[in-house]
This record gives C-alpha cells, sequence and structure tokens, in this order.
C-alpha cells in the first residue's frame, strides 16, 4: 500500500493586485516488489561438445546453452517529497518578474536477494532444445541499498515588452542534484559436486529441473565468500543565464518579425566512491541462514537467503577489512566532469493570415574536461588523469505552416540539432561486475551526435475543432551516433559483456506518423452524443546504422532504442462536473539498448503492450476522487537477445498496480 498528498496555494495581493504568490507541496510513499529471473549467457557447442561460435562450421546448429539461471527478488520502499514557491511581481502590462525555489527529496530503501546457479559446465546429452549441464557453483548474495537523492534550485525570469512589441526577456537559474546510495553486500558460495541442470529452450523462457533440489537448501555447504560496503557519492551543479530580445515575432504578430538571444550554461558533476572489502573467513551460513520458504517466480524451487542483519552482528564485526582491495576500489570508480556552453541565435519570422516562415541560425560552442582514475596496464596508480575537448558547431533552421483551408493545415520543417555524450559515456571509469558477468567503461574520444531532420505533416480539423487527423512522415540522417557495443571477453573462465559507449559510422531513421482524435463525438445516439471519445496514433519508422568492429564494417537494419511500431490507443467517457471513465492501451514492439560486436550480443526489450483504466468522478462541488489501475492485464517485461532477440536472456514480474486520489479544489 502506498500514500500520496498534493497541495496547490495560489494568490494575489496589493493594491493593484500585483504581487502573486504560488506554493505547492507533494508527498508520495509507495512499496513494491518486483522479481526478475535470468538465464544468464548463451554458448554455443560442436557437436563434440566443444565450445565454438555460432559463425564457425562446426556450430552444431542447436540453441546456446545457458551458463546461469539467477533469480533478483526486490522489495522497495520509496519516499519522495518537496516542494516549490514562486513570488511574482507586475508593475503593469508591460513588465513582469518572478524568481521560483524549488526542493524535491527521495529515499528508497531496496532490499535485494539474489539466488544464483551459476558457471555450469560438462555439457551432455544436447538436444536442439535441451540438455544437462553441471552445476558447479551455486551462491546466495544479500544486496541492500539505501538511495538518496535531492534536487534543489531556484529560477529567475524578467520580461518587459516596449510600445513598439519588442520584448527584452532575461533569464537565470541554478540548480544541483545530489545522489548517495549506501550499500551492504555479502555473498555465500556452495560447491557442489553432483547437482544437474537440465535445460529446456523449446519455449521463448527457458525453464530447468535439478537433481537435486534439496541441497538448494542445506546451509551447511555454503561458505562465506565475499563481504563488502560501498558508498557512491554524486553531486551535480548547473547554471545558466540567457537574453533574449524579439521585435513582432509572436504568434498572433503579422509581417516581418525577428528574435535573437545569447546564453551561457556552466555544469560540473562528480562522483566519490568508498569501497570497504572485508577479508572473508570462509564461514558457513548456517548461523545466519534463512529459508523464506519462497519460490521465486520462472525459478520453481524454494532458495536460501542471508539473515543480514544477523549477519552484521555476529559475522561482519569479526572479519578484517582487506586495506588493498579497498583503496583500489575506492579509487577506480572516481570520476569528475566539467562543460562550459555558450549559444547564441538569430531567427526571423514572416507571417500571414495563412503563412508562417521561421528561419533560424544557432552557434553552439561547448568545452569539457574529465578527470578519470589512470592505470596503466591494468593497474591504477593512484593518480588521475585528464580528458578534454570541445565542440563548435553551426546549427540552421527553418519551418514553415501553411493554412491551406479553414480547416487544412500544412507543416514542413528542417533543423540541424547536435546531442553531446553523457558525462558518464567520456568520464567513467572501467568497473567490473562479478553478479551480473558485466564490465562497463567510458569513451574519452566520444564525439557528440549530429543530425539534419526533414519532417512533413498535414492536419485536418473537423467537428468544430474537436477532431484532429494528422499524417506526417520523417527523415533523419545523423552523424556519429551514440550507441553501446556489447563484446565478450572471458575472464577467471567466466564470460563477461563489455560495454563501451561509441560513435557510429552513419545513421538513417525515416518513419510515418498517423493520429485521429476526437473529443466529442456528435453523430452517437442519446446519452452518448458529444460525451465519448477516443484517439489513436501509430508510428511505423524504419532506421539503420554503420559501424566498425576492429577495423571491419558493420550494418544494422536498426537503431539504438528505436522501435519499428509504436501504437497508442483511448476510448473516453464525460461525466458531470468535470468527470472522465478512460481506457487506454499502448503497445511498442522490441528494440535493441545494445548493439554487439556480431549479432548474437545484441540485445533489448521485446515487444510489450500494457493496458489501464481510470475514472474521475466529482463528488460534491470542491470534491473530486480519481481511480486508476495500471498494467491490469500483468504484462511481464522480457528481455532478449541474440539477431532480431532471438533468445530470452530475462523476464521480469511487473503485476498490476491501483491508485485511489482523493481531490480537494475549491
Amino acid at each position: 500500500m502506498g500514500r500520496r498528498r498534493q497541495g496547490l496555494l495560489t494568490k494575489r495581493f496589493g493594491a493593484n493586485e500585483q504581487f502573486g504568490v504560488v506554493l505547492s507541496g507533494s508527498y508520495n510513499q509507495r512499496t513494491y516488489d518486483e522479481t526478475k529471473r535470468n538465464p544468464n549467457g548463451r554458448t554455443y557447442y560442436t557437436a563434440t561438445g566443444a565450445t565454438t561460435s555460432p559463425f564457425n562450421p562446426n556450430w552444431n546448429g542447436f540453441d546456446p546453452a545457458p551458463t546461469a539461471f539467477v533469480s533478483y527478488d526486490f522489495t522497495n520502499f520509496v519516499k519522495t517529497y518537496g516542494g516549490t514557491a514562486a513570488f511574482e511581481f507586475q508593475p503593469d502590462p508591460n513588465w513582469y518578474s518572478s524568481i521560483l525555489v524549488y526542493d524535491y527529496r527521495q529515499t528508497e530503501d531496496q532490499t535485494n536477494p539474489i539466488f544464483n546457479l551459476r558457471a555450469f559446465d560438462q555439457l551432455r546429452n544436447q538436444t536442439e532444445h535441451g540438455g544437462t549441464l553441471r552445476v558447479p557453483d551455486i551462491r546466495s548474495t544479500y544486496n541492500y541499498d539505501r538511495f538518496e537523492t535531492e534536487s534543489r534550485g531556484v529560477l529567475f525570469k524578467t520580461r518587459y515588452t516596449a510600445g513598439d512589441g519588442t520584448e527584452i526577456a532575461f533569464r537565470a537559474g541554478y540548480n544541483d542534484n545530489s545522489f548517495l546510495d549506501a550499500e551492504q553486500s555479502a555473498t555465500y558460495q556452495a560447491k557442489p559436486t553432483n547437482q544437474f541442470v537440465t535445460y529446456d529452450s523449446s519455449n521463448r523462457s527457458l525453464s530447468f529441473t535439478l537433481t537435486d533440489p534439496a541441497a538448494l537448501l542445506d546451509a551447511s555447504k555454503y561458505a562465506l565468500l565475499t563481504a563488502a560496503d560501498t558508498t557512491y557519492d554524486a553531486l551535480g551543479k548547473a547554471w545558466e543565464a540567457r537574453l533574449d530580445v524579439a521585435n513582432n515575432a509572436d504568434g498572433g504578430d503579422r509581417g516581418f518579425g525577428i528574435k535573437g538571444g545569447v546564453g551561457l550554461r556552466g555544469f560540473k558533476m562528480e562522483r566519490d566512491v568508498t569501497v570497504t572489502n572485508y577479508t572473508v573467513d570462509k564461514s558457513p551460513l548456517t548461523p545466519v541462514a534463512y529459508d523464506p520458504n519462497f519460490v521465486p517466480w520462472m525459478f520453481g524451487y524454494n532458495v536460501l537467503w542471508i539473515d543480514y542483519p544477523k549477519f552484521a552482528e555476529t559475522v561482519k564485526p569479526r572479519l578484517p577489512v582487506t586495506a588493498a582491495s579497498s583503496a583500489t576500489g575506492s579509487l577506480e570508480q572516481d570520476y569528475d566532469y566539467r562543460e562550459t556552453i555558450g549559444y547564441a541565435y538569430l531567427s526571423g519570422v514572416w507571417a500571414t493570415d495563412h503563412t508562417r516562415v521561421i528561419a533560424g541560425l544557432r552557434y553552439d560552442l561547448a568545452d569539457y574536461s574529465a578527470h578519470t582514475p589512470l592505470q596503466i596496464g591494468g593497474v591504477y596508480q593512484g593518480a588521475f588523469g585528464k580528458n578534454s575537448g570541445d565542440y563548435r558547431d553551426l546549427l540552421p533552421s527553418l519551418n514553415l505552416v501553411q493554412d491551406v483551408t479553414g480547416n487544412l493545415r500544412l507543416k514542413a520543417s528542417y533543423s540541424r540539432t547536435i546531442g553531446r555524450p553523457a558525462p558518464e559515456d567520456i568520464a567513467r571509469p572501467t568497473t567490473r561486475n562479478d553478479t551480473s558477468f558485466t564490465i562497463a567503461r567510458g569513451n574519452p574520444g566520444l564525439k557528440p551526435r549530429r543530425a539534419d531532420n526533414f519532417d512533413l505533416a498535414g492536419e485536418y480539423y473537423f467537428n468544430g475543432s474537436q477532431g484532429l487527423i494528422s499524417l506526417g512522415g520523417f527523415v533523419k540522417h545523423v552523424k556519429d551516433d551514440i550507441y553501446d557495443l556489447k563484446e565478450e571477453q572471458v575472464i577467471d573462465g567466466f564470460t563477461y559483456t563489455v560495454t563501451t559507449p561509441m560513435n557510429a559510422s552513419s545513421s538513417k531513421l525515416k518513419g510515418v506518423e498517423f493520429q485521429v482524435i476526437d473529443n466529442a463525438i456528435g453523430w452517437l445516439p442519446g446519452f452518448l452524443k458529444d460525451q465519448l471519445g477516443f484517439s489513436f496514433n501509430v508510428t511505423r519508422a524504419w532506421g539503420d546504422m554503420d559501424y566498425l568492429v576492429g577495423g571491419a564494417p558493420i550494418h544494422k537494419d536498426a537503431l539504438l532504442y528505436q522501435r519499428e511500431w509504436i501504437g497508442n490507443a483511448a476510448l473516453f467517457y464525460k461525466l458531470p462536473a468535470g468527470g472522465e471513465v478512460r481506457v487506454a492501451y499502448s503497445y511498442g514492439d522490441g528494440y535493441y539498448d545494445g548493439i554487439g560486436a556480431d549479432a548474437t550480443l545484441d540485445r533489448g526489450p521485446e515487444a510489450r503492450g500494457q493496458l489501464d483504466a481510470s475514472a474521475r468522478v466529482a463528488l460534491a462541488r470542491d470534491w473530486i476522487v480519481k481511480f486508476q489501475a495500471k498494467n491490469i492485464l500483468g504484462e511481464d517485461v522480457f528481455l532478449g537477445y541474440g539477431e532480431n532477440l532471438r533468445y530470452r536472456r530475462a523476464e521480469m514480474n511487473k503485476g498490476t498496480q491501483f491508485f485511489v486520489n482523493l481531490i480537494f479544489k475549491p
């Protein structure tokens, strides 16, 4: 169960009501559970049982065999609270000023027991969709995270309109965002010699059976493998100032107009990680074992967890700190990133009653620097290295709007845009996760993506502008598109997936968008007339990219994070006093969130739909009750890998959520 409170207060005062104040506040609390099952890894075999690649002629053609089955069971308790305060001043119709301050905070306690069957070997009896493997390594891990985030800032703006229609606006702001994660973890390991798993990949989700499931609950077989405390402390600060001047450039103005401006923005981000690794004593799990009598979703067997409070009280105090690995772990994940961006723009506007043309030119200049731990031959040197660079870009744009008739409007536009890399993509040092078998690293040489964008659309309004039909198309040519390259690396006998942000040689995206909306269908009979409405939109996109791996060009008929099909539909009915009943369904097909050095390493979410419903009912003059149900059909999240996401690598149980809100609006 969760609860939420929100409030808003507005007030004008002064002799001519030239002053105003706006206060808002909110508090939200929720608890939720999620289970994620991960049939991790994929190993291809020859007819003789040797490992190989699917691109090798000796591959037997069978489905790849898993290397692990992992269950992640999350319990989260989240509190979000904060508010804003704004003060406004308008001494006359031509001058307006305001200052706004805000502060929002969130705390989250996340408990995550992880049960892991891993490092499978000794394959036997393999068929096209199955086989048997030995399980030499079983681990029970406990992770607890205390997340604390805060976002606060101040925003100022002032606007003055002269008698000739010239408008001058100045805006300035500052904000900082902090993130703290205090993580505690411990892992116990069992090394059975006669535990075997038989997997079945004939369905999208792998199933499996164990020869000795009772052994999973024998705490005496588990010994302490790792214990650590880790604190992630990050802070980002940003400021910006901007001046704009315009004459005859508002939406209702006619004739020629002009608008221009300059701005300067600074950004700084720092991350400091403190790691405390403990020297383990290989003590048994028995004194701190916890049997939750729980069978994780899609796992099929009762598992054994760690009673961490008891562990922290009885085991952890006697473990000495491993100074060397703690120092290395603390250093290797630190970084800071700084960026300064200046920009100037000028645009001309020409407008009649039926035509509006805007042509613009913007110049961006950005300088950045990143400090990351210096390593030589994989050994950290206790110092930081610096990477720096700059971008200079001239960005033109052209927009045209033409009213063909009173109901038909055509739009066309061209623009050149830039997307700078995320700070972590440049500054992130190499980090390794031995639970998920992943390695992530930054790329100091990453370039920003630059795109030329072309858009064309037509809009037809009907039913007294209650309805709209629109059809549009778009084309984007992207240079140096940014994507995450996935590669595999064998470390200590285990296959790790290494992720590195890279620039593609070129990318293209094109598509069509269609939507139809009618907020009040007038031709329906009786109580449905003008009370029932609907909306529908669908987008079909085509993307492709070219990139290099080891100097060899690769072509992919897809773009990172780009779905080919996206659709939304909603049906709503108006109730008295502003009430409404609404049913909505959204759908998106699968897409890639990681592009591999070869097709077997491609990965991303599979197609998914979601049905939601809501009702807003007026109880009395000032009271409204709102009901919501999200994911009514209980659609789960599935993650795939391989060419066209052929295989499934993880499943997450999302469940259904219900909300009831009581609103007082005098």
